[in-house]
């Protein structure tokens, strides 16, 4: 990271020069995965689930579609890794907050194929914060299966950076490589953050849900 963000600084020529390491074949097997680890002397790894879950609740804002492909991902998930693979593996896919009934049938779909964790995008849940009783359901849910929420840094909702960049004067709509200083603290990592596990403290969702990690 520290050798591409030098080549960006550069300028446009340097942005040119940064090269990508080599794909590790134990990046995409699980076998091959679960060897380099005893290489390792690593016991159990809690894997993030990559950009294809990160950005889809951030750039499919198509309802139908967002399920649709969220479905696809999790099946492919399971197909490929499972979800807690030899007890020492365990992936955390992403869960979208944009519609309960629909999420719970993921979580009981998930839980039923021994997922141990999930990973929920930061920021605010579509007009609500996160830890309202609206979404009691779902916490609900995860706290009966002893289930481990996660947080990655990641784009949150639609129009959660584009908002407060626009009030700043900043670029509305950066990539993620484009965005400034400013926007990587305030809008994409340490901010939204705290704002997300603020919100949870304040809203009494620990007090409902005690069990909940």
């Amino acid at each position: 990271l520290a050798e591409m963000l030098r080549s960006l600084k550069a300028g446009p020529d340097g942005a040119n020069q940064y090269q990508w390491m080599e794909m590790d074949p134990a990046f995409v097997e699980p076998d091959l995965r679960i060897e380099q680890m005893d290489r390792q002397h690593v016991d159990v790894a809690l894997m993030f689930s990559g950009s294809l879950g990160l950005f889809a609740e951030h750039f499919l804002t198509d309802d139908e579609l967002y399920w649709e492909s969220s479905w696809g991902y999790l099946r492919w998930m399971d197909e490929t890794w499972g979800f807690a693979r030899d007890n020492r593996i365990l992936m955390s896919p992403v869960i979208s907050m944009r519609d309960v009934d629909k999420v719970c049938e993921q979580l009981d779909w998930l839980f039923e194929r021994g997922c141990k964790a999930v990973s929920i995008c930061p920021g605010p849940a579509y007009g609500r914060s996160p830890g309202d009783p609206h979404f009691d359901r779902m916490w609900g849910r995860i706290e009966e299966a002893g289930a481990l929420v996660c947080y990655h840094i990641n784009e949150g909702m639609p129009g959660y950076k584009s908002s407060r960049s626009e009030m700043w004067g900043q670029n509305p709509r950066p990539t993620f490589y484009e965005q400034s200083a400013w926007q990587w603290m305030w809008a994409y990592g340490e901010v939204p953050a705290m704002e997300t596990f603020s919100a949870l403290i304040y809203d009494g969702l620990f007090g409902r849900f005690p069990g909940l990690r």
